[in-house]
């Protein structure tokens, strides 16, 4: 999907220091070309709400279209959903142009003979219908069939297409999530060589690609190209959505994460707290990124020596996760396992029996899933 709401999506994934994915988050930031803030009125008194959701929902139709093969549907669909965003968008807009490249693609597809019309139709509607109704819980089988589809639409389209970046952007998050390292390295880096060529670096794909990059190298050991990686990823979506917005929190907290596994702590202290900078403005719909960040910051300043500080991080930790229900258990056993060892260097006992009965009744199995 393009957008998401008023706004476009940049997606971001997050890791805890001690390798642990907790991602991927999508992210809802203010787009270089900003559409009409809540409240102004967009051409012909109509609310810029309004028109983003009708926009969404005919998007959502033209992949349905595509599901069906019923290619000139699929293209009616999506020039509609253009047609409504470009007023407030602009036509220079990434996702307007990003969207028009994909009208075009299809176009291009309908023109085709007959034979290679309906191979490349096929191939898009298997992908199409695979990627819809994937579930996490198939496991591996699912999604290696969903990898499966993608190679086929890849093999049928070419690297010269916009659809095959779509299909591989989305494959590559969810290889990410599902700790398929290799796999994820090999399918982000191809879409990112691909949106530097179809449509250049000032685009959330590029930036997003890095950073599946940087995780997937991080996940593998590859600390110094995941670092370079996130660096990019951090600088790319700078421009794209301004300084200390939430997708550069997420390129900070991956930065954490690599610093600490680099046993550069100072470098994951200063990236963690400007991580939660970043983080907090989004710190209620993302709870758990917003605690990993904290995480990262108290595991820093603990390796630092700077215990007392460590000590009050982990304090307010603990609080925010008997706050927030968006926190996994995963990270929050982390979280309790990394300041029981604290309170031990501290010979803090009465403490340390108290989070060792809280790790205690946390459930061994996450139930909480994050977005």
């Amino acid at each position: 999907m393009l957008f998401h709401g008023r706004t476009a999506r940049a997606a971001v994934v997050g890791l805890c220091c001690s390798v642990v994915m907790v991602g991927p988050l999508l992210a809802d930031p203010v787009s270089p070309a900003a559409p009409a803030a809540p409240g102004e009125q967009a051409p012909g008194d109509q609310n810029p709400d309004e028109i983003f959701e009708r926009a969404e929902r005919l998007e959502g139709q033209s992949h349905e279209h595509l599901t069906q093969g019923e290619l000139l549907k699929a293209i009616a669909a999506l020039k509609a959903a253009n047609a409504c965003r470009m007023p407030l968008l602009g036509a220079d807009h990434w996702g307007v142009r990003t969207a028009a490249l994909q009208v075009k693609a299809l176009e291009e597809l309908q023109a085709l003979p007959a034979a290679k019309r309906e191979a490349a139709v096929s191939a898009l509607a298997k992908w199409e219908s695979a990627a819809r109704e994937f579930d996490p819980s198939q496991g591996m089988v699912g999604l290696t069939d969903l990898g499966k589809c993608c190679d086929v639409l890849c093999r049928t389209l070419g690297d010269d297409s916009v659809l095959t970046a779509r299909a591989r952007i989305h494959l590559a998050e969810l290889q990410t999530g599902a700790r398929r390292s290799a796999e994820a390295r090999l399918t982000a880096g191809a879409v990112n060589a691909q949106t530097v060529k179809l449509l250049g670096q000032n685009h959330p794909w590029y930036a997003f690609s890095l950073s599946l990059m940087a995780t997937a190298d991080g996940q593998l050991g590859q600390w110094d190209a995941a670092r370079k990686e996130a660096a990019l990823a951090l600088r790319a979506n700078e421009h794209l959505w301004g300084e200390d917005t939430p997708p550069c929190g997420m390129n900070y907290l991956t930065l954490a994460w690599v610093d600490i596994n680099r046993r550069d702590f100072d470098a994951a202290r200063r990236h963690s707290e400007n991580a939660l900078y970043a983080l907090a403005e989004s710190k209620e719909q993302d709870p758990a990124n917003y605690a990993l960040a904290k995480a990262h910051l108290a595991h820093a300043l603990s390796e630092l020596g700077k215990t007392e500080d460590a000590k009050k991080e982990y304090i307010s930790l603990v609080s925010y996760c008997d706050e927030q229900e968006g926190v996994p258990g995963e990270l929050e056993r982390d979280i309790c396992r990394r300041y029981v060892d604290l309170l031990n260097q501290l010979g803090n006992e009465q403490d340390r029996k108290a989070i060792e009965e809280r790790l205690a009744r946390l459930p061994m199995s996450d139930e909480t899933v994050v977005r």
